[in-house]
């Protein structure tokens, strides 16, 4: 009895060491921080909003603006990136896409202030599209959302998803949730987590929303299961999937041909060949 009542004490003292850390498991915030770089055909501008309206607090924003472009990307990259490590991205984005660019770093990440929680980067996230659609001058239904990693989970809890142009989901997660439960199969991991981060339930729930889906079967941090799992939640008419190659990082490079293929039947005219190798930027 003595060693079943150890055994449930270190069982519950490690559920507890999960749940108040999990803030440190899902979030790793880089505070890297340098100006825009230059992308050829595109005005970069950095843009920032206040915290609060009485705070002393900012959150920052690339605008790459492609001059008389209509359409906009807006990225959002993984968990333990800012806009800083996204050069290679943007001139990436910028090689192929014909329209403008805009990325922004989360709470608590380079030169933003705050914490960052499903909550904080939901609100952010509708903050700086209310901007896009307002100063900015872009339609919502211009707008086309690209989440990487934990990019795709914070793209998914905006609201009116079907109001937007599309959606890119690169190596993303059913949930945060399932995710865990994976990771930590031996404890009650779904249920403890604060951040969930849903993404199949808020796909199923859109009705009218045009979906990307790009995942690499060698993806070591995303299994592939889970992009197929997205696709299989979604009727077929407004799903496309494009299998990548390389790991969770890089697949978007090393699966280029697919994934430009698949965008040019996701969105006719928007989409190029370019010549990326000519504006890779250093890391």
């Amino acid at each position: 009895m003595v060693l079943l009542g150890a055994v449930a004490i270190g069982y519950l003292g490690l559920l507890s060491l999960l749940y108040w850390n999990q803030n440190a498991l899902i979030f790793h915030p880089s505070q890297r921080s340098s100006a825009p770089p230059v992308l050829p055909g595109l005005v970069a501008e950095e843009l920032a909003l206040r915290d609060t309206p009485e705070g002393n607090g900012s959150f920052h924003a690339w605008h790459y603006q492609r001059l008389g472009a209509k359409k906009i990307i807006v990225f959002m990259g993984g968990n333990g990136s800012c806009m800083a490590d996204s050069a290679d991205r943007m001139a990436w984005l910028g090689s192929h896409f014909a329209g403008s660019i805009f990325t922004f770093d989360y709470p608590g990440y380079g030169r933003c202030s705050g914490t960052p929680s499903q909550a904080s980067l939901t609100r952010l996230l509708e903050r700086w599209v209310a901007h896009i659609s307002g100063p900015l001058g872009y339609r919502v239904a211009d707008i086309t959302f690209w989440g990487h990693s934990l990019g795709a989970g914070v793209a998914a809890q905006v609201a009116e998803l079907d109001h937007l142009g599309g959606l890119v989901l690169e190596g993303a997660f059913t949930s945060v949730a399932e995710r865990a439960q994976e990771i930590y199969p031996f404890f009650p991991a779904q249920w403890l987590c604060r951040h969930p981060f849903e993404v199949r339930g808020r796909l199923s729930a859109t009705s009218t929303l045009k979906i990307l889906i790009a995942h690499s079967p060698a993806d070591e941090v995303v299994p592939y299961s889970h992009g197929r799992a997205l696709a299989a939640a979604l009727p077929r008419a407004r799903v496309r999937f494009a299998e990548l190659q390389g790991g969770h990082n890089e697949a978007y490079r090393a699966g280029e041909a697919s994934l430009l293929s698949a965008l040019r039947e996701f969105q006719p005219g928007d989409w190029r060949e370019g010549n990326a190798a000519q504006n890779k930027q250093p890391e």
